[in-house]
């Protein structure tokens, strides 16, 4: 990262992530440009935190707030459960 000291590897954890997105969505356009080049990381990267953030807000603000699944816990047990059609032990159907 570019404004870590030599040798020293920090990792974007959320709350450096969350600290990075309030000052460009308070500095705009061209705050993006400055923070990308200061981090060592491309608009494209900060504009997704910065996408994902509003997205988040936004249901946080909803009178009901819909849970979802965040990526570490649920997306992957859904999508296997979905498609994990295989028979229950003792079934008729597992000895076909």
């Amino acid at each position: 990262m570019a404004n870590a000291p030599p040798g020293e590897l920090q990792r974007w954890v959320a709350k450096r992530r969350l600290a990075l997105v309030l000052s460009i969505l308070k500095g705009g356009p061209s705050s993006r440009r400055q923070a990308a080049r200061k981090h060592g990381l491309t608009v494209a990267e900060l504009e997704a935190w910065r996408e994902r953030f509003l997205l988040a807000a936004e249901n946080g603000l909803r009178a009901r707030p819909q849970r979802r699944a965040g990526p570490q816990r649920g997306a992957h047990h859904a999508s296997r459960n979905r498609f994990d059609r295989s028979p229950k032990r003792g079934s008729d159907e597992s000895s076909v």
